[in-house]
């Protein structure tokens, strides 16, 4: 069942420019990654607020275009929540895999082009 909105996700094209204006905003990073052959990631938080930003080698790509700006909601029962969607019309995007920072995700399309992510957290 999903508990939360668990982070919003946007893609920027300067990571370097952009963390330092969330963090005058009041947000803190919580955890960063670099993907190979993906790019760049900063997750911030301010109180129970969370964004994911993303810095794409190739911005053009098919896995930029499904994270480039999504919202993710966390679950404690990834596979049932995924057939929810599933079941509704929604086309699964990116399959379950294991994640850095969340346990497990899989994202969905919604019938209007949106990303929907769904976590498990640790």
């Amino acid at each position: 069942m999903i508990s939360q909105i668990h982070h919003l996700g946007i893609g920027v094209e300067d990571i370097e420019a952009q963390v330092p204006v969330y963090q005058g905003a009041g947000f803190r990073i919580i955890n960063e990654a670099k993907y190979e052959g993906i790019g760049r990631c900063v997750m911030l938080e301010s109180g129970t607020a969370r964004v994911e930003l993303f810095q794409f080698d190739d911005p053009s790509s098919e896995l930029a275009r499904k994270i480039n700006n999504h919202t993710a909601f966390a679950t404690n029962d990834l596979e049932a929540d995924l057939q929810y969607f599933l079941g509704h019309g929604y086309m699964l995007a990116i399959p379950i895999d294991d994640g850095d920072y969340v346990k497990r995700y899989a994202y969905v399309e919604d019938p209007a082009g949106n990303f929907i992510e769904l976590c498990e957290l640790r």
